[in-house]
């Protein structure tokens, strides 16, 4: 009998803690308050991209510092709303989805950081993209032409050339013009990992893994390693076979492959050396490169016809201001910018179908 009313106590405090009024009426004005910061983080996220985009389409000093000024103002409007944020009790919601938004708002990010040391990291990030997008090598034969930036010169070589010494002069020259961002990113770590310790994670590392949400995520990708790892050796062993078969003992027999041989300049894709890799080198094999250009085909209409391919399959066109602002091709102006293939979200649902 004891045992039973004991059980119905428990039972009715559960119950009226699910059904505390106080609570729900919370929740009911954190729903308000999430929609009400999602517009306002939209309106901030838009203003950072326009003038990241303005420094990354022109790297100038005057974009860079309209560019750190924008992030220096977003900083500070974050903190605001985080500390209105915090106040709420949402450990204690019911409803799932808004405990889970809460507790990524509650996540101040870069943003903890004090104001000076915040704009130091802004410009060390800044710094190490202009480093990388604007560095330029001189040509293998000829010393005295020295403007080769990485795309479409440097990429161009490393996809097509198969003189060894030209390959590594370009894969050994480029990241020496890249070499002031090493101690730039070894300032980067300290002040990311500040960053982190201030958002009560060890290091930098547990705030990037943070977004996964998942406490095995590190095993779960090394377990993945090790199934591909077979398949790779494999893989591995038979491109530096055929490797040495093109270039010889420059090429070791069973040590790693020289990066600069793979047609990438980070040997991340080995697409660009298919011609004396690919198995069965009689087999006739697809070039649709002749056939485009005879088509009449530019960086435009592949635009145009792959918009084409995803409204047949009932996609959105893409949106006026895609067209109107998107940079498709290098511009021939003379100025400096990112030209690495990139998407943006501008969060404002005008470059891309809502």
């Amino acid at each position: 009998m004891r045992a039973h009313v004991f059980v119905c106590l428990v039972s009715f405090i559960f119950a009226a803690v699910a059904k505390d009024p106080s609570l729900e009426d919370e929740e009911i004005r954190a729903r308000a308050y999430v929609k009400l910061l999602n517009d306002k983080i939209a309106l901030r996220n838009n203003r950072e991209t326009l003038a990241a985009w303005k420094y990354a389409s022109n790297i100038t000093e005057e974009n860079l510092k309209e560019q750190l000024d924008v992030s220096k103002e977003s900083a500070k409007e974050t903190k605001e709303d985080w500390l209105e944020t915090i106040k709420f009790n949402w450990r204690s919601f019911g409803d799932y989805d808004l405990r889970r938004q809460f507790e990524k708002l509650s996540i101040l990010g870069k943003s903890a950081l004090p104001e000076e040391k915040f704009l130091k990291l802004e410009k060390i990030i800044s710094d190490m993209q202009t480093i990388y997008s604007t560095a330029k090598i001189c040509d293998h034969k000829n010393k005295t032409k020295c403007d080769l930036v990485l795309d479409p010169e440097i990429t161009d070589i490393l996809a097509n050339s198969r003189d060894p010494e030209e390959l590594k002069h370009v894969w050994v020259e480029w990241r020496h013009k890249n070499a002031p961002a090493k101690e730039l990113f070894r300032d980067y770590v300290k002040y990311a990992n500040e960053a982190a310790v201030l958002n009560n994670f060890t290091s930098n590392t547990g705030f990037w893994l943070y977004d996964y949400e998942s406490p095995t995520f590190v095993q779960d990708v090394e377990s993945i390693w090790e199934q591909l790892k077979p398949i790779y050796t494999q893989l591995h062993a038979y491109i530096r076979t055929k490797l040495r078969q093109r270039y010889g003992d420059i090429v070791s027999e069973k040590g790693p492959i020289p990066a600069h041989l793979l047609g990438n300049m980070w040997a991340q894709s080995w697409s660009n050396i298919a011609d004396f890799t690919l198995p069965h080198p009689s087999a006739k094999r697809a070039d649709i490169t002749s056939e485009l250009l005879n088509q009449g085909y530019d960086a435009l209409k592949m635009f145009k016809t792959a918009e084409e391919f995803f409204v047949s399959l009932n996609l959105k066109k893409m949106t006026p201001e895609f067209w109107e602002r998107s940079i498709l091709v290098k511009p021939n102006d003379g100025r400096e910018l990112v030209c690495h293939a990139s998407a943006w979200d501008f969060f404002d649902k005008k470059r891309f179908p809502d």
